[in-house]
Formats: structure tokens, C-alpha cells, sequence
């Protein structure tokens, strides 16, 4: 979604080349901070959306007809949803580090969907079949061959 003129805090900051460059030996923060700038692109773009509905509205932007203010909306509140579970799933990484091994592949599941609780409704149920994983690779003894 284009950004009106005026709007310069509606672009995704880059890193400075000078730090840039400096986090080459690290994939991983490079990688943190691209999904970062990737949710932050999705809520310029819904603001972005919202502005031209806003000056639409006020009459000092394009005349849109009631069909487009909607899929605007619509546009807007889609891009804001996306950002909100990507937050969700930024947040499951931070907490990685703090549990369990056994529990902190639940951080990383994609198919435990975010509701109005981080790990989903079933975590107890997601929680016994790791248990059981965990303790199956425990009990698995390597073949020996030849």
C-alpha cells in the first residue's frame, strides 16, 4: 500500500549499513530482525490503508466509493491480524530458552494456533504427546549394524 507523502513515520526503518554489516556472522539476529521489519511493513501498510480511508472520509483525499472504503478496512484489519500473530509467534521464541527442553519445541510449532491464549487452547494435550516424544527418544537405543 502506497504512503501518502506526509507520512514518513509509516516507513520500515533499516538497520544502519554500519551495524548491517557487523551482524554478518550472525544469520540468526539478521533473521530476527528481517521478521521484525516484515511486521512492521504489515502495520504501516494497514495505516497506510486506514489514512486513505481517513482522508476519503474527510473529503481531502479520492471520493471512494462505500465498496472500496470496505475492502480497505478490510485490507487494513487483515494486515493488522497478520502483525498480531506474528508478534504472538515472536513472543513463543523469547520464551524458548526459558523452559524445559522436553517442552520448547511447543515455541516453534506453527500448528498450535494462537488463540486467545499463546499456545492454544489444547497446550496440556500439546504438552503429554511432547512428554511422550521426549521420553520415546529416551528410551530408543541406536541398531548396530554390520
Amino acid at each position: 500500500m502506497a504512503r501518502p507523502s506526509n507520512c514518513g513515520f509509516l516507513e520500515v526503518p533499516r538497520v544502519n549499513p554500519e551495524i548491517w554489516s557487523r551482524l554478518r556472522d550472525n544469520r540468526s539476529g539478521k533473521m530476527r530482525d528481517l521478521r521484525s521489519a516484515n511486521v512492521q511493513k504489515a502495520i504501516a501498510s494497514a495505516a497506510a490503508a486506514l489514512l486513505r480511508m481517513l482522508d476519503s472520509i474527510s473529503g481531502k483525499g479520492d471520493n471512494l466509493e462505500p465498496k472500496e472504503l470496505f475492502r480497505k478496512g478490510m485490507e487494513a484489519l487483515t494486515l493488522l491480524g497478520h502483525a498480531s500473530n506474528e508478534i504472538s509467534l515472536r513472543r513463543r521464541e523469547a520464551l524458548q530458552p526459558l523452559l524445559s527442553r522436553d517442552y520448547a519445541f511447543l515455541c516453534q510449532n506453527k500448528d498450535l494456533k494462537v488463540t486467545s491464549l499463546l499456545f492454544g487452547d489444547n497446550l496440556s494435550a500439546s504438552m503429554n504427546d511432547a512428554k511422550k516424544v521426549a521420553q520415546m527418544g529416551r528410551n530408543m537405543t541406536p541398531r548396530k549394524f554390520g
